[in-house]
């Protein structure tokens, strides 16, 4: 009761035999909403529509938001699936799960991508200040970003270190870390979560079915509009599927 569980998804790299199982998941979660770090694809281009068309169509119902990522590459990706209905991001806090506030922003580091807001040829360490300019901003405004969704978090360190932000998520690595608490110069603690390939894969490409390594999938539970809990869900190369614990994001009071 009262709280609201958002599906995190990343690096699905055109497995789209990932995104069934990805649904039941969220469904036996009770999840209303999801969050997709990126790389649906392993070059933008056109001919990989099928990727995003499966991915919209296995979470059609649910309340989407999205970010490109670095191999998502130009601007097709981004424009295919906002005419799916994902919501994407133009340097705004918008709603989010479970009456929480949210922010993303694509990654830099595709070609035709890395803009912040219409600002071109920004280079990746311009964009990660930019960003925690306006998360800090927003924060001060009382607008406060309680889920920043990157496709690399480690663009969202430093609006940690500075306590603007609840929860950083993204993906990029492959590898699951985290939840990991940051407590920032102020004494308020975030959190910054990294979720493994949902398509379980090794490297930019995992057309079909057939996981090259462990896809992940992750839960983030909300409640009174903040991030208070992350499970994840890793399915084994072997067919084995590990639910870890419920682990809970504790936040210390606004100074």
């Amino acid at each position: 009761e009262a709280e609201t569980v958002a599906v995190l998804v990343s690096d699905r790299h055109l497995n789209v035999g990932m995104d069934a199982v990805a649904r039941a998941i969220a469904d036996r979660a009770g999840a209303t909403a999801v969050l997709d770090a990126g790389d649906d694809t392993s070059t933008g281009e056109r001919w990989e529509a099928f990727s995003l068309d499966s991915v919209s169509a296995a979470f059609s119902g649910l309340d989407r938001w999205a970010v490109a990522g670095n191999h998502d590459n130009g601007d097709f990706v981004r424009a295919h699936m906002s005419d799916q209905g994902w919501e994407y991001f133009d340097g705004e806090v918008v709603d989010g799960p479970g009456g929480s506030r949210i922010m993303g922003v694509d990654d830099p580091r595709s070609s035709g991508l890395g803009n912040w807001r219409d600002e071109k040829g920004l280079s990746s360490a311009e964009v990660a200040e930019r960003l925690t300019e306006a998360v800090c901003e927003a924060d001060e405004d009382g607008d406060r970003v309680n889920t920043l969704l990157l496709h690399d978090a480690d663009f969202g360190d430093g609006a940690l270190a500075r306590g603007c932000v609840d929860l950083v998520v993204g993906g990029h690595v492959h590898v699951e870390d985290g939840p990991n608490a940051v407590t920032a110069e102020d004494g308020r603690v975030g959190y910054t979560y990294t979720v493994g390939t949902t398509g379980g894969a090794a490297y930019a490409i995992a057309i079909g079915t057939k996981l090259r390594r462990d896809a992940n999938i992750a839960l983030i539970t909300y409640r009174d509009g903040r991030p208070v809990g992350v499970q994840s869900v890793v399915l084994r190369t072997n067919g084995r599927y590990d639910v870890n614990d419920w682990v809970a994001l504790e936040y210390t009071p606004a100074p």
